[in-house]
């Protein structure tokens, strides 16, 4: 058998080492690194490859004037619906008026069809609501604009 030798061979081996060096090698392997580093690299690959919000931060005379922006000046929007979501599905795929009307929580109109009775509401009218079971079907809720100042028209329309 061969004892190790401190000098380094002419053509590297692709067998692994019994006992490794904490040396860094000059030579780099083809092989992936079986402990990646954690850190992040100070130099990116390249620029981001989701395309910047052009509607992004401007005033209002601005994202007016552009044709695919629009801005809101609500923050908060606020909202009565279904307590159940599955309610107002109910409502929305119901066709017949006479269907509509059956179901406590529905209400028929020529304009807009079979939709759930919560629909644009004022807030105490959709607290107080009630089907005939004296159960309350509505919600009331307050959330953040997602469309607050400008964006996209494709996002907020």
């Amino acid at each position: 058998s061969k004892s190790p030798s401190w000098t380094p061979s002419k053509s590297p081996s692709w067998t692994p080492s019994k006992s490794p060096s904490w040396t860094p090698s000059e030579t780099h392997s083809g092989l992936p690194s079986s402990a990646p580093s954690s850190s992040l690299s100070s130099q990116p690959s390249g620029p981001p490859s989701v395309k910047p919000n052009l509607c992004s931060g401007l005033k209002q005379k601005k994202c007016n004037k552009r044709k695919k922006c629009t801005y809101d000046k609500t923050k908060i929007v606020k909202d009565c619906a279904a307590k159940k979501e599955v309610f107002e599905i109910d409502c929305a795929q119901t066709t017949g008026e006479a269907i509509c009307a059956a179901k406590d929580w529905c209400k028929y109109s020529e304009a807009t069809g079979c939709t759930h009775q919560c629909k644009e509401l004022k807030k105490k009218s959709c607290i107080m609501l009630r089907d005939s079971s004296k159960k309350k079907i509505c919600k009331y809720t307050k959330e953040k604009n997602p469309c607050f100042k400008c964006h996209p028209v494709k996002k907020c329309s």
